[in-house]
């Protein structure tokens, strides 16, 4: 059980990812994260963003975290209490734990300018803009809508996402799959107790808003998240060429303003077999977890 209180009121509304509680389970600085610049005094194998369970997976200064689940958390005013089961740690610290809190202060407004991205099918201004995921090809059924690269970059005004497939993309037809097949799920809050979770509960985020083919939807309910319940936002912006799509997304049509800073974005691809075989459901990332993006 963990609990903080902090000088002003706590909000994991849109700054969840400000809150940091890195756990330190083996009480060995020589393993796990230990910072950017390598001078922290613990070595983390776990981290709590907001109300989020990540194990560190990378090899000291990098950052590079595998969400594990959620946390139990309540907060009132100023202070939290959250409870972490025991099940979703590699071991049980029998003999204590070292617990290093760190606030993300940082000010994000003064950002490097962003070339624009230019929606016409041409993918060269993606040049340098490394995959934000990799899914590995062939994990779909042959003939269907198969995943395998993820590019995402932003500008002050739009999100822009650029994503390939093993097949040829096509809106019309795309092996029966047609545009209800490509999907993007988009976790704008950062909140996994908000949002679509799935027919099965079984999303690690809580989508709010959905691409699928060019149009964007907003979910509208707000009990039994596993329910389908989305609403036309609007239309988007895009350009296909053989496998690889781009799609331009105004940060306003996500209900996000300046103040907003990360989006978590999983790939969801459908096709008629989807309801008999679920095997023929191609997730990017594979925990279903999302891919996070900070603006």
């Amino acid at each position: 059980y963990i609990s903080y209180q902090t000088a002003n009121i706590i909000n994991f509304f849109q700054d969840a990812w400000r809150y940091h509680v890195f756990l330190d389970i083996d009480k060995d600085r020589g393993t796990g994260y230990k910072g950017i610049d390598g001078d922290d005094t613990v070595g983390a194998e776990y981290l709590v963003q907001g109300g989020t369970l990540y194990q560190y997976l990378g090899s000291g200064q990098d950052w590079d975290w595998r969400r594990i689940g959620f946390v139990t958390y309540s907060y009132l005013g100023n202070r939290i209490e959250m409870a972490i089961a025991g099940e979703m740690l590699s071991e049980i610290p029998i003999d204590g734990v070292h617990i290093y809190l760190y606030g993300d202060n940082e000010v994000l407004d003064d950002r490097a300018e962003i070339s624009p991205i230019i929606i016409d099918g041409d993918f060269s201004d993606w040049e340098g803009v490394e995959p934000i995921g990799i899914d590995l090809r062939g994990d779909a059924k042959a003939g269907e809508v198969d995943w395998t690269k993820l590019w995402v970059k932003s500008s002050p005004e739009n999100l822009y996402l650029s994503y390939e497939t093993e097949n040829p993309v096509s809106f019309t037809d795309a092996f029966n799959s047609s545009a209800w097949g490509y999907q993007i799920e988009l976790d704008t809050d950062l909140n996994t107790f908000t949002g679509y979770i799935g027919v099965y509960g079984d999303f690690k985020m809580g989508a709010d808003y959905l691409i699928q083919g060019g149009t964007l939807y907003r979910y509208s309910r707000e009990s039994d998240r596993t329910l389908q319940g989305w609403k036309a936002v609007t239309g988007l912006l895009y350009s296909y060429l053989d496998r690889r799509l781009e799609i331009a997304i105004p940060w306003s049509s996500l209900g996000m303003g300046e103040e907003d800073y990360g989006v978590d974005i999983m790939l969801y691809g459908l096709n008629p077999l989807r309801l008999i075989d679920q095997d023929a459901i191609d997730f990017a990332p594979d925990d279903k977890a999302g891919y996070r993006h900070w603006r």
